[in-house]
């Protein structure tokens, strides 16, 4: 099976401070467009059809992730 890229997404310390750090690649007929945002979130199942949630959001963490420095955290839910 090929699979195709839908989306690129990372962290950029230098926008930190305008608030916006998530930069988000996604590509409109092969060309790529690139915005940034304080939240991101995607819809998608897991291999049992079951619907689950991907999201990373700016000044979201807590407890050890919180105490350790970082800004932003990866979460997956089910829904």
């Amino acid at each position: 099976m090929t699979m195709k890229k839908i989306v690129d997404l990372w962290y950029c310390k230098a926008r930190k401070s305008l608030g916006d750090p998530i930069m988000v690649r996604t590509w409109d007929n092969g060309k790529p467009n690139v915005t940034t945002t304080d939240y991101w979130e995607m819809i998608a199942y897991d291999e049992n059809q079951n619907k689950i949630k991907i999201r990373v959001r700016f000044n979201n963490t807590t407890g050890q992730a919180k105490s350790s420095g970082a800004t932003s955290m990866l979460e997956i839910l089910s829904c």
